[in-house]
């Protein structure tokens, strides 16, 4: 019986603990929002990113906006072996739906494919992470 009850509550703890969001430093960046190709504005912002089971939470904050990008795992969406995190992850920006995720190149602003962005790893060149909403899409360094 007291094995029975260690197992459960090893059991329990385990459980308990792979359900909590890990959260990582916040750390200072850079926040530029687009209109299309085009540069809206740039920013110094705080950038503060957490995970846990189902979901990731993005939020960026400048001096007089904050951006909260909530990216919600898709259930039995069966492509979790895919390269494009959209076909894994349904994005909201401020609770309003988002079409997604991509990446542009940091210096040139031009949008990158995730080859590219394997590349420019390699290369040890910096990249943007980009959330698309209907408005402006928000990125951050």
């Amino acid at each position: 019986m007291k094995i029975k009850g260690l197992l459960l509550l090893t059991a329990l703890i385990t459980s308990v603990t792979a359900a909590q969001a890990r959260p990582y430093p916040d750390y200072a960046g850079v926040c530029t929002t687009f209109k299309g190709d085009n540069v809206v504005s740039k920013d110094v912002c705080v950038v503060s990113f957490s995970e846990g089971a189902g979901g990731k939470l993005t939020v960026l904050k400048t001096f007089n906006k904050t951006y909260s990008i909530d990216a919600i795992e898709r259930r039995g969406s069966g492509n979790y072996d895919s390269d494009d995190i959209n076909d894994s992850f349904k994005f909201t920006i401020n609770g309003e739906a988002s079409s997604g995720e991509y990446y542009r190149h940091a210096s040139f602003y031009n949008k990158v494919s995730v080859d590219e962005l394997e590349q420019l790893n390699e290369l040890e060149e910096e990249y943007l992470y980009c959330y698309k909403s209907k408005s402006v899409d928000i990125c951050h360094s």
